[in-house]
């Protein structure tokens, strides 16, 4: 395995994930840096997907090596004359106003395309990964756990087969000579495309306190956000679903790292007691 000596400091940060982030190495190729302590195992498993990504006909970055960089593995793409949408929506309104049609238009694209039941890639159903997930962690409650389940069956639909990005953001779609495409699809699932919907919408907080940290990772200016909501959810044309959906489910995701070493503790307790709160307390 090849072991590439990169500064990752010097690098432009185009994304960032539960297990890693994506740098931009030059015009024609980037890098997913995954976390110390990803096996090899997992990330084969991510390039396979991206590999069924591109055969399915998702516009998608071609993968090619697996190396070293310094303790971490990381997956080199081909990425010809590419630049993240959100640089290329900041540079003027208009931009930002017709690449917003076009960022819901390509996720409506995603979503219409079903994964089929036979795949050599083992791409899932988000929902049951999501179950999975909480099912084992420690810090949230039995009865906690059991409400989520009941939640989820009863808002998110089982017999779609949409094929589902689950880190849709502007910094995970590129602009690639005049044409959209996805990167960062190692954790493509497939299942009902409210699940993508609410990741996507809980990535772009409307509180100012928020939006800070979230500009870091969207890449998007924040002042942005309001309007590239409304603008997705009259040109996707699909389900956007209610406040009284999107918010539990929210959370959902969130409590799917509630476990994680790089969440602070202070963090997870907060998170235990809004899952209480949310499904317990506020039901009874």
């Amino acid at each position: 395995m090849k072991k590439l000596e990169l500064d990752l400091n010097s690098l432009q940060k185009i994304g960032q994930g539960g297990n890693g982030a994506v740098y931009k190495i030059d015009d024609e190729q980037i890098i997913k840096v995954y976390r110390e302590g990803v096996s090899l195992e997992v990330i084969a498993a991510e390039k396979a997907k991206s590999k069924a990504a591109f055969v399915m006909g998702i516009p998608t970055a071609i993968s090619f090596d697996v190396v070293e960089v310094g303790n971490c593995y990381g997956v080199i793409f081909e990425l010809l004359n590419g630049q993240p949408i959100s640089k290329v929506m900041n540079e003027s309104y208009e931009n930002f106003k017709e690449y917003s049609i076009k960022f819901a238009q390509i996720v409506k694209k995603l979503h219409s395309i079903e994964v089929p039941v036979d795949n050599d890639a083992d791409i899932r159903d988000r929902k049951e990964i999501i179950k999975q997930v909480i099912s084992t962690s420690r810090l949230i409650s039995d009865n906690c756990k059991a409400a989520i389940g009941g939640f989820l069956d009863k808002v998110v639909q089982s017999d779609l087969r949409s094929c589902l990005h689950c880190d849709l953001h502007t910094n995970n779609i590129f602009v690639s000579n005049g044409e959209l495409m996805f990167i960062d699809v190692g954790d493509l699932c497939y299942g009902d495309p409210v699940l993508d919907i609410v990741n996507l919408f809980k990535s772009y907080p409307l509180e100012p306190e928020k939006r800070k940290l979230s500009e870091g990772m969207v890449g998007l200016k924040a002042e942005y956000y309001p309007e590239f909501l409304q603008i997705f959810a009259q040109n996707y044309g699909g389900k956007i679903p209610p406040q009284e959906v999107s918010q539990p489910l929210a959370l959902i995701l969130i409590l799917m790292h509630i476990d994680k070493p790089y969440v602070p503790e202070e963090n997870k307790l907060a998170l235990a007691g809004a899952c209480e709160n949310v499904f317990l307390r506020n039901q009874g």
